[in-house]
């Protein structure tokens, strides 16, 4: 990983890099490539799991709508 991408990821409010995730889903520290945690360890980790869905009337917007409705519910105006 080069220096920019360990920059931008202990940078508070920006956008995490795609390699700074891969190497961190890996179990690798991205700063040095140590490994964060071993296979053996026993200590407990916290975890939080993000679910992202659009409102429900955009969903109906979407399953009812025209094509340009679509488009627009799309972003693609």
């Amino acid at each position: 990983m080069d220096r920019r991408s360990r920059t931008r990821a202990r940078t508070p409010g920006t956008r995490l890099a795609l390699t700074t995730f891969g190497v961190c889903s890996t179990g690798l520290d991205p700063r040095d490539g140590t490994e964060l945690r071993t296979s053996t360890s026993r200590a407990s980790v916290a975890g939080l799991d993000l679910t992202f869905s659009a409102p429900k009337s955009v969903s109906v917007l979407f399953g009812l709508g025209d094509e340009e409705t679509r488009s627009r519910v799309r972003g693609r105006t």
